[in-house]
């Protein structure tokens, strides 16, 4: 909830672009409804040699066939239709924000004290300007648009499943608590590992800013094969730990 509260003032300019997203991640999880009960029509009636009735008319196997078919050809053509669209919405919904992120940021930098550019790296605030940005945009694609898709689809999946046999969803759905409980459990490790990157990233950024700024003197004394070295244990760190 603070998340949101915090990126509120950012998504109500777009609003227009996330009813769009999301009616096609909704579209999208509708479509995939369908999927299971043709499989089932499949192995219950066509493959038992066995007359289906779907829709008030009755079916022999080949016409089964031909129709199941159909519709689940139907339903990938319309699906990847949507999916380009909801594609498209997204990227467009995340980097309009994250341009209005980088400009509220470059805003806020120009008005700090020299005392705060005196104190940090040059390359440490260039990597919250550019690589934490990035993190938020990823936030907000799969926090907004991805999880709204993700509960969607659990409530509609469910919805069929209890509707075809009710028995089998309540075992298909027993491990939708445990799902729970592993997010509630590594959600903070996952955060705490996210800033250590960050951190990292900014540790990074930063020194390689503050070694191209002197190349001129890191070449006088020789000390590029020195320099690569430190880049090489200081990239380890990043993605070993």
């Amino acid at each position: 909830m603070k998340l949101f509260k915090r990126f509120s003032k950012y998504l109500k300019p777009y609003w227009l672009i996330i009813f769009g997203a999301t009616v096609c991640a909704i579209l999208k999880t509708l479509l995939a409804l369908p999927i299971p009960y043709m499989v089932k029509l499949v192995i219950d009636y066509a493959l038992d040699n066995r007359r289906a009735l779907f829709f008030g008319h009755s079916f022999n196997p080949p016409e089964l066939l031909r129709l199941v078919f159909f519709v689940l050809f139907s339903i990938s053509l319309t699906a990847a239709v949507v999916i380009y669209f909801r594609v498209y919405l997204t990227n467009l919904f995340g980097n309009k924000i994250i341009m209005d992120l980088r400009q509220d940021l470059y805003h806020h930098l120009q008005r700090l004290s020299l005392n705060f550019y005196e104190s940090r790296p040059t390359g440490r605030i260039m990597s919250r300007m550019l690589n934490d940005i990035e993190v938020a945009q990823g936030i907000v694609n799969g926090f907004f648009i991805n999880l709204l898709m993700d509960f969607t689809t659990l409530f509609a999946v469910a919805g069929v499943l209890f509707f075809m046999d009710w028995k089998l969803a309540l075992i298909a759905l027993s491990i939708v608590p445990l799902y729970a409980l592993a997010f509630y459990k590594l959600a903070p490790q996952v955060k705490q590992l996210s800033k250590d990157v960050q951190k990292k990233m900014e540790d990074i950024s930063g020194d390689l800013q503050e070694k191209i700024s002197g190349v001129k003197v890191v070449q006088s004394f020789t000390a590029e094969g020195a320099e690569e070295k430190k880049f090489t244990h200081h990239l380890g760190e990043l993605y070993h730990d």
